[in-house]
């Protein structure tokens, strides 16, 4: 059993020919272990505590100070974050909980998009917060612990089968 729950999201550099998305769309892997690649904020929160919006260098130092035996990390897209924590950090926690994952199970048949803004939506829990980057940055860390507490203590009742049949 693990002694925190860290809730992240991060915000990384993209542009037209390095993304993960359009014409020039590069995997994840690709995209992470590019030369290009640069974290240019990432949003925690550990169990309750507030929100940080910290830079490269105040993450590696953050991370530093977490045992990730004992950290349990919950993202909206694990594949993307845990990979950016594994590979740029060298951070593997001992679980992963994925709030992209749940809502695949759980919203993929009412939801034309999985995004957090959407999942947030229709958990009626508000949109993604985003008002630049830097320290201004509405951080996403609330919105993923409140998708995930939906998730986890709704279900079944908000969730029901597809069919009673």
């Amino acid at each position: 059993m693990t002694k925190q729950l860290l809730f992240l999201d991060f915000e990384t550099f993209y542009a037209e020919r390095f993304s993960l998305k359009g014409k020039y769309a590069l995997t994840i892997p690709e995209y992470i272990l590019d030369e290009r690649f640069e974290v240019i904020i990432c949003a925690v929160a550990v169990n309750n505590g507030p929100v940080e919006v910290l830079t490269e260098p105040e993450l590696r130092r953050f991370l530093q100070g977490l045992n990730p035996d004992e950290t349990t990390t919950i993202t909206h897209n694990a594949l993307f974050d845990a990979c950016i924590l594994s590979w740029r950090y060298g951070f593997v926690p001992a679980y992963s909980l994925d709030t992209l994952g749940m809502a695949r199970c759980l919203l993929a048949h009412c939801l034309k998009s999985l995004s957090l803004d959407s999942v947030a939506q229709a958990l009626g829990e508000g949109v993604k917060g985003w008002r630049g980057c830097g320290k201004n940055f509405q951080s996403t860390a609330p919105t993923i612990r409140i998708c995930a507490g939906a998730f986890l203590s709704a279900w079944p009742q908000r969730f029901p089968p597809l069919s009673s049949a």
